[in-house]
């Protein structure tokens, strides 16, 4: 097994030396040539056509690496593009919830479609939904946007007698305001 002496390069082939005839320092075994020779070429390499050497073996490159695009860049990318469609989901969804609101139909009904219910809900709030019981007869309105929707519902004695569309204002991404109008005979509240 080859031997080398760090600080002053001695190098010997055999196992035989312990120190260093040079400088008188330790030596070490090592599995590098020499300083100043380059190292054998591997075993199984193909030599190079063009210098007859060995080559060394080249990192694949990914598809993206050889079309140029940075990984990360692809990733977050693709991130935009997936925040970007499960949005858009959640428009379409709650586009086709509130369609399902119709003339006719009880105000509580209408109520859970309008508020799902889902996100920040504070516990000393009542919600849109919660304030009709199947039983309810109040008369009033409700104009629901979201950003992305707009609807106005108008109801007497607990049903549904006009539903307005007011179209979509794009994808918007606008803060959730339910405005309501209840009137309990004759009192008008605002929530």
């Amino acid at each position: 097994m080859p031997k080398v002496c760090e600080p002053c390069g001695f190098y010997s082939v055999d196992n035989a030396p312990t120190t260093c005839p040079t400088c008188g320092k330790p030596v070490s075994f090592t599995l590098l040539p020499p300083r100043g020779v380059a190292p054998a070429p591997l075993a199984n390499a193909a030599p190079d056509p063009n210098t007859g050497t060995a080559r060394a073996r080249r990192q694949k490159e990914g598809f993206l690496g050889g079309l140029g695009i940075d990984p990360r860049i692809a990733g977050i990318v693709v991130m935009v593009l997936v925040g970007g469609a499960l949005f858009a989901a959640r428009q379409y969804q709650k586009k086709e919830q509130l369609e399902q609101i119709q003339p006719g139909m009880h105000i509580s009904q209408a109520a859970k479609l309008i508020d799902t219910g889902k996100g920040m809900h504070h516990p000393k709030m009542v919600r849109f939904r919660d304030q009709f019981a199947p039983d309810d007869t109040s008369s009033g309105s409700v104009d629901y946007e979201d950003g992305g929707n707009h609807l106005v519902v108008f109801w007497e004695n607990g049903i549904v007698t006009r539903v307005e569309n007011k179209g979509t204002g794009g994808l918007g991404g606008g803060t959730r305001q339910i405005k309501a109008k209840i009137t309990d005979d004759g009192d008008d509240k605002d929530d």
